[in-house]
């Protein structure tokens, strides 16, 4: 008689518990898998962004002789994007990406809309800063200044109801006003409430007006007109929707290569990043990492960083050359000659 046989294993109790707890868990994973996607953390993931050559964002009026380089300046971005469980595990392995609270970035609880504004404003004015520091570099601020442009009006100024935005302050008690220092100049042995005759420059007419003087809220004996203004020049920088303060020594660096004879760059791709200040000093930014990895994929021979940033910069993966400066006057010096005395490394 010929039977089949089965050999069973036998499983004591406590063994059986643990197989069917595993299973369970198992099971319970599976199921709260795809809700991690639907979880977004206080972070977000930073990685390079995208890069543009800044030259190209430059306009001059055609009157001006313009020199165009072979070499490209590049302006180097940070992108940045929230984040879920699965992201975040992703981003913590990955060299390349940095998890920033979102606190740090959106503060007080500003919502991605309001950054954006605040983050434009900060452009605007860098770029009105980038301009005035460049011509500065070149000898130029002057002979190509071409009055103040009103950009606001204090609402509790005299000059509300006189001055608007967009106006071209032109004149101001008789005498030509060319830059905001001509301005102070004017200004400066007059008193809250004095009369002041301006001429402007309003939809491409000239406009003869009369105000009152405003009370400085930091010295309340000194008179100012009560407005925000920068000094006009026949440039412009179109930044496109990137936002933020540190283009400023990039959109520099371009103006002075296309309105100085010869090249800075020498042909090369030179990528850079650093805020610029009024006195040409250049400083220390966030997301240099990631920039420098944007740098590297977008065939950069150098980069330009603030000192502020070269020992994050050092740690960062690539094996790009860098070079740390503190003024726009290094960083045009490095760039036409090269110097010893500024930091450079791999």
């Amino acid at each position: 008689m010929t039977g089949l046989s089965a050999t069973h294993r036998y499983l004591p109790p406590s063994a059986r518990a643990r197989r069917r707890s595993l299973w369970w868990t198992a099971i319970v994973l599976a199921l709260l898998a795809p809700m991690a996607w639907l979880i977004n953390l206080p972070y977000f993931a930073a990685s390079a962004g995208p890069t543009d050559d800044a030259v190209d964002a430059v306009i001059i009026e055609e009157d001006l002789a313009v020199f165009h380089p072979e070499g490209e300046l590049l302006l180097l971005t940070v992108s940045l994007q929230p984040v879920n469980l699965y992201e975040a595990a992703i981003a913590f392995f990955d060299q390349k990406i940095d998890l920033i609270e979102r606190e740090s970035l959106r503060p007080g609880g500003e919502t991605d809309e309001e950054a954006r504004r605040r983050n434009l404003r900060a452009m605007d004015r860098s770029k009105d800063i980038a301009i005035a520091v460049a011509l500065s570099e070149l000898g130029l601020e002057e002979t190509l200044a071409e009055g103040v442009e009103v950009v606001g009006v204090f609402g509790e100024a005299p000059a509300f109801d006189a001055l608007s935005d967009g106006d071209l302050v032109v004149e101001m008690e008789s005498q030509p006003v060319r830059t905001v220092e001509d301005i102070r100049r004017i200004l400066e042995n007059r008193r809250p409430g004095d009369e002041v005759q301006v001429t402007v420059i309003r939809n491409a007419e000239p406009t003869d007006l009369s105000f009152a003087l405003h009370e400085n809220p930091e010295a309340p004996e000194r008179a100012m007109v009560g407005i925000t203004a920068s000094t006009a020049y026949p440039i412009e920088i179109d930044s496109a929707n990137y936002g933020g303060p540190s283009a400023g020594m990039i959109y520099t660096l371009a103006i002075i290569d296309l309105l100085e004879q010869g090249e800075l760059t020498d042909g090369r791709v030179v990528a850079g990043t650093g805020t610029i200040s009024m006195d040409g000093s250049i400083g220390a930014i966030g997301g240099i990492r990631q920039k420098l990895v944007a740098a590297e994929a977008a065939g950069a021979d150098v980069v330009l960083v603030p000192r502020d940033n070269y020992d994050e910069a050092g740690a960062a993966p690539v094996e790009v050359e860098i070079v740390a400066v503190e003024t726009i006057s290094e960083a045009v010096s490095y760039l036409r000659e090269g110097n010893a005395g500024i930091i450079e490394g791999q």
